[in-house]
């Protein structure tokens, strides 16, 4: 018992309590205080935009760093001024939930290395730490590209680093979905974490990550061209499999044969990543391994680009650096000017030809090259037969009568919105017209030299294309790169074995024979008036 006196202090009137193991049990069974609102834990010691210096032994490397290969001369003159300054400029750190390590968060690992470097040959205490700001961990995803960005605004990436680093956010953001994500829906996510590029673009790094480890050391040297070239002669092979039961080996093939090419390149070789050889070899393994199951057409078609590839290395028209691609579709009037168009294959123009034009039949029929009165006759022939060709397809409305344009005429792109979906094997939007639509008004766009003007940049006020109206499909994609590469991407397709194809129209008996070979022989007489010849 206790009481109070009148000084307010407590006056003790009962036994004093005794601590034994009775009264010891009861304090257990007392209830714990109730929770409050305040955070006792124990808070971290860093936070985001934290600047603190770091022992330069705490902090990781970004194991996916995207750049695999160093400047030595540049990576001694970083060093020399660290050596001499200190590091002035921070690196970026993060911390991975549950770690108690710090990883580089946005590129960094040259400075990192370096100081550990110094530190380790002169025991100098300046190089014992690193100026650091600290960020907030966000996502695996998120690291990888800003070491990305990092390295892309300090020193050009060679294209292998960047498809490597790519694929393998790719492979991050396919993790994070349910479903498969398509490659606009890649693009996308891309965007929306800083980096922009197009479909094209990004599709041609997928490849190469996919399909190209097999070069080895040779990948260092692959190209935005090279691999489009390379990833051309796949889809051919593809394409020539695909009504086989073959086409299933077309992946241990392909990997095989990269590799065993590789394997047999010299030091000196390697210097540079020789795309004739390499095409010439595929397409040889090819139909050795496959010649027993491909259609004697696929075997001939594979002849004439080999022959082609000669051709061009020969004759000085190809820099040797590349096998025999679309672009050289520009040349082909030259390329075939003597290979004879074959005989008795009806006319499959569809618009009545003028005198001309019959003439020019005729004669190509015989193997002959044609003559024409004067260039206007030419310009006039090579029309019809455009015409014609356009009106095999379903394609007939997008030509155009256009002075401005090196042979007179462009293609307006068709209404892709309103295509009826009729073909369940249509990858395109034209396919869906035809099944050669997307190869034929992908060739006439080369042989019109809209192709090449829709590259052209926008301050060149010159531009054929600035002649066309305002809603010119041609002219609307010209001045929006999203149209265009939408056009270009989901309507017509990148049509890689567009010339194998144009091969074929020309070497073999075909719908197309006819009105291809009138078009190219009308291109080259046009050439030749231009140039102040004529035809006898």
């Amino acid at each position: 018992m206790s009481s109070s006196n009148r000084s307010g202090t407590i006056k003790r009137t009962g036994p004093k309590l005794q601590l034994n193991a009775e009264t010891a049990f009861a304090s257990l069974l007392v209830a714990p205080p109730a929770q409050t609102g305040m955070d006792i834990a124990p808070k971290d010691d860093v936070f985001p935009g934290l600047f603190m210096n770091v022992s330069v032994h705490e902090i990781d490397f970004f194991d996916k760093n995207p750049r695999t290969r160093h400047d030595s001369e540049q990576y001694g003159h970083i060093k020399q001024s660290i050596r001499e300054t200190g590091v002035q400029q921070p690196v970026h750190i993060t911390r991975r939930p549950g770690d108690s390590r710090f990883v580089l968060a946005q590129g960094g690992n040259t400075r990192l290395k370096i100081v550990q470097e110094l530190f380790a040959e002169t025991g100098d205490e300046r190089f014992a730490v690193i100026p650091a700001i600290f960020a907030e961990y966000t996502s695996e995803a998120d690291i990888q590209i800003a070491h990305l960005i990092e390295n892309e605004q300090r020193a050009e990436m060679c294209f292998w680093d960047k498809a490597q680093a790519y694929a393998a956010i790719r492979t991050m953001f396919q993790s994070e979905s349910p479903k498969k994500l398509s490659l606009r829906e890649l693009a996308g996510l891309f965007l929306t974490h800083g980096l922009s590029l197009t479909h094209n673009t990004l599709s041609l790094m997928f490849f190469a990550a996919d399909h190209l480890n097999d070069l080895g050391m040779l990948a260092q040297h692959l190209s935005n061209q090279k691999t489009f070239d390379i990833r051309k002669l796949y889809y051919q092979f593809q394409d020539d499999l695909k009504s086989t039961s073959a086409v299933d080996q077309l992946d241990g093939f392909w990997s095989n044969s990269l590799s065993g090419w590789a394997a047999g390149q010299t030091e000196a070789e390697t210097q540079e990543l020789d795309m004739i050889a390499l095409s010439r070899h595929l397409q040889q393994r090819f139909v050795e391994v496959f010649g027993d199951v491909l259609p004697q057409r696929v075997q001939k078609q594979h002849a004439a680009t080999d022959s082609l590839n000669t051709r061009l290395s020969e004759t000085g028209g190809h820099t040797g650096q590349s096998p025999a691609t679309a672009a050289d579709i520009d040349r082909l009037p030259e390329i075939v000017s003597d290979m004879p168009s074959p005989a008795n294959v009806p006319n499959t123009v569809a618009l009545p030809l003028d005198a001309a034009a019959k003439r020019h039949d005729a004669r190509s029929a015989a193997g002959v090259t044609p003559a024409y009165a004067d260039h206007d006759a030419a310009l006039q022939a090579l029309h019809q037969a455009v015409h014609g060709l356009l009106s095999m397809v379903g394609l007939v409305d997008c030509f155009r009568v256009h002075p401005a344009f090196p042979y007179g005429f462009y293609l307006e792109y068709p209404d892709f919105q309103n295509i009826s979906q009729t073909n369940l094997q249509a990858v395109f939007a034209i396919d869906h017209l035809h099944e050669e639509a997307g190869n034929v008004f992908a060739f006439l766009c080369r042989v019109s030299g809209q192709d090449k003007l829709m590259g052209s940049a926008f301050m060149e006020a010159d531009n054929p294309i600035l002649k066309l109206p305002e809603n010119s499909t041609v002219r609307v994609a010209w001045q929006d790169a999203d149209i265009l590469d939408e056009y270009s991407t989901m309507g017509i397709g990148e049509r890689v074995y567009l010339l194998d194809r144009v091969l074929e129209w020309q070497t073999t008996d075909t719908p197309y024979t006819t009105p291809v070979s009138a078009i190219l022989d009308a291109m080259r007489a046009v050439r030749t008036f231009d140039a102040g010849g004529g035809h006898d």
